[in-house]
């Protein structure tokens, strides 16, 4: 069903916010590119695009709360809504640490 489109459940994976919040995560390693030799960077890169889905998940849970006036399942659906960024920043650090060029050191 998740893959058929007219049911509509494959809208519920894709956030712009989730998948920027990410990206600019990235950031954090183009910073940082001095201090890395260039095989270490698509490591770096992986644990900072994961940090930004964490960081993603945080903000969704503090916005989901801060607007919180009774325990509803309006809640929980903002909690998950919250966890995309959580799967984006696993996908796509795993996805950019595959694909980032190694030359062996011989």
């Amino acid at each position: 069903l998740a893959i058929e489109h007219r049911t509509g459940y494959l809208l519920w994976l894709l956030s712009a916010p989730s998948f920027l919040i990410v990206i600019a995560f990235s950031g954090l390693t183009y910073i940082k590119r001095e201090k890395f030799t260039l095989n270490e960077l698509g490591h770096i890169l992986k644990r900072d695009m994961i940090l930004g889905g964490w960081v993603g998940f945080m903000l969704g849970c503090l916005f989901t709360f801060f607007t919180m006036s009774s325990w509803s399942i309006d809640i929980l659906h903002g909690i998950a809504a919250s966890m995309i960024s959580i799967i984006y920043g696993y996908i796509l650090g795993n996805l950019a640490d595959t694909f980032w060029p190694y030359y062996s050191e011989s």
